[in-house]
């Protein structure tokens, strides 16, 4: 909650933030703080905000995968042959979506003095959380019109085939009317990795690597969003030389973001 939330009648902006159990109060084991209290706490004393509640949604890592794609990947071994994944995720983001929307934000609406409204109405996450909150915007903008994307996995995306020449995230997004009055933040660091090098090519046969997909996920997605007329001042997008995607990493870019 803002500081001054209990001494004021103020109502606030709402930011919907994935990775919930990392954002304040990492519990043990947990590597890297994202630091959001302590990020919005200075920037509300530099009276650079007016204050915002933020609800951060837990991860659950019994289902790392599947939550946060609204697609089915059929060929994730492709890309985490050994890191926990089953040969083919996806397919509860629309699910996930549903319960933030009918269940949770009507229960911090009740609870909270809010900014209800989509414009008030922020959602984020990073890398494998990336996916819904761009999804959200253009599926749901009459609930969600600013967007923060920080290293987005766009290849869980992926239908099969050449390396995004099926990609089913820029498929929706090319095919989607887009929000006139949405604004998106959207980040990339130039050393994401999520494992080993994934046995994924390129439409010319060549076999592509993990920061290669990060990058070139992040620029389809900036490129897509200009070509669906979002103004370009709607957007920030930028990539971070040297980063990698780890949640020291995120910290301190959020307070930019934000």
């Amino acid at each position: 909650l803002p500081p001054n939330y209990d001494a004021s009648n103020s109502s606030y902006p709402v930011l919907y933030f994935f990775d919930g159990d990392s954002l304040f109060n990492p519990p043990p084991g947990r590597v890297g703080d994202y630091l959001i209290d302590e990020t919005l706490d200075e920037l509300f004393e530099k009276k650079l905000t007016d204050g915002v509640i933020v609800v951060g949604i837990e991860f659950d890592p019994d289902n790392p995968w599947s939550e946060y794609m609204p697609w089915i990947n059929p060929n994730m071994h492709d890309w985490l042959k050994a890191n926990n994944s089953e040969p083919t995720e996806g397919g509860e983001g629309e699910a996930f979506l549903n319960f933030i929307v009918d269940t949770l934000k009507p229960e911090i609406d009740s609870r909270y003095r809010t900014l209800s409204d989509p414009a008030n109405t922020m959602i984020g996450g990073p890398c494998r959380n990336g996916l819904i909150p761009i999804y959200a915007a253009f599926s749901r903008p009459d609930m969600f019109l600013k967007v923060m994307l920080l290293s987005p996995a766009v290849w869980m995306a992926e239908g099969g085939g050449a390396w995004l020449s099926n990609n089913q995230l820029i498929e929706f997004l090319e095919n989607t009317e887009a929000p006139a009055d949405v604004r998106i933040y959207l980040d990339i660091g130039t050393e994401e990795s999520s494992g080993p090098q994934p046995n994924v090519f390129d439409q010319d046969g060549e076999r592509i690597t993990y920061p290669q997909a990060y990058i070139e996920g992040a620029e389809r997605i900036y490129l897509t969003l200009i070509s669906r007329g979002i103004p370009k001042e709607n957007i920030r997008f930028e990539i971070i030389e040297g980063a990698a995607g780890t949640r020291d990493e995120w910290a301190k870019r959020f307070g930019s973001a934000f």
